[in-house]
């Protein structure tokens, strides 16, 4: 009797323990955002804001008046647009080079070039700007 209880409650147990349950699945169909519903949830066109003109200053920069870079080099010179310092160019120096005052790392000075016939242009003189 007690064998026959047993197993009747293992059957009884395998049956309602081990039932297959699975989640409900939702198919909610085509979702639309509540942006689209709703304006006040939908992003602010942004207003067009005039350029802050208090930081840049325009400014006329010399054209033959400039500061050697800390880029130059025994072959090339590299000069910065002076006052302005925004623009920056490298020359080659041609094989005999006159310079006049110092021509060291952040001086001014003002420079003359060489128009080769290939369009490249060579630095031929160096003169200090003095102040």
């Amino acid at each position: 009797m007690k064998k026959i209880f047993i197993f009747i409650c293992c059957i009884a147990a395998m049956f309602a323990s081990t039932a297959c349950r699975y989640a409900h699945e939702d198919k909610p169909g085509d979702t639309v955002a509540a942006i689209n519903f709703d304006p006040s949830l939908a992003p602010k066109p942004k207003q067009p804001t005039a350029p802050d003109t208090s930081k840049t200053q325009p400014t006329t920069d010399s054209t033959d008046i400039f500061i050697i870079g800390d880029g130059s080099t025994r072959r090339t010179l590299q000069l910065l647009s002076y006052p302005s310092k925004r623009d920056t160019a490298i020359f080659r120096k041609a094989q005999h080079i006159r310079v006049s005052g110092s021509a060291d790392y952040g001086r001014v000075v003002r420079v003359t070039f060489f128009c080769l016939p290939s369009g490249d242009s060579l630095v031929n003189t160096v003169t200090e700007v003095r102040n």
